[in-house]
């Protein structure tokens, strides 16, 4: 099932900005948001428990 993902203007602004200050990471970010919008169970989407930071 594929899901529709829709952006506030400020996620649009921080996109781009975020697209021409650390192109890798946006990159990181699309992926990221291409497999929420496919598979919101894909195993890579899963968080891990932190002890601390």
């Amino acid at each position: 099932m594929d899901f529709r993902l829709e952006f506030s203007t400020e996620a649009r602004n921080n996109l781009a900005e975020l697209q021409e200050a650390d192109p890798k990471k946006y990159k990181k970010i699309l992926k990221t948001l291409g497999l929420m919008s496919s598979n919101l169970r894909h195993p890579s989407l899963h968080t891990h428990k932190y002890d601390t930071l």
